[in-house]
């Protein structure tokens, strides 16, 4: 996992995650305390908050494990000429 600074606020910022040979890119904050994910661990396709544990998944953002009750953004990630390219909406996150 790696963070990738986007915005001026650390809730701006996408983690990129790779599982399964497939790159991944989320929102960096957890949705449950605050803290930057990239401080937690990926296990499968989960990455687990290293504040309380809460767990969320890469390919969809949803919460996979409380005390998460939230979501976090996720955003497509596309391959051209060997680079990677993270599509981020108009509105942001």
């Amino acid at each position: 996992m790696r963070p990738l600074k986007y915005g001026l606020a650390p809730s701006e910022n996408i983690l990129i995650s790779k599982y399964k040979g497939q790159l991944y890119a989320t929102g960096n904050q957890c949705s449950h305390s605050g803290v930057p994910l990239d401080d937690g661990v990926l296990i499968d396709d989960k990455i687990l908050s290293p504040a309380y544990g809460a767990a969320f998944s890469i390919q969809n953002g949803t919460p996979e494990q409380a005390p998460a009750l939230n979501g976090i953004p996720t955003f497509k990630v596309t391959e051209r000429d060997n680079k990677f390219y993270v599509h981020i909406p108009k509105e942001g996150f």
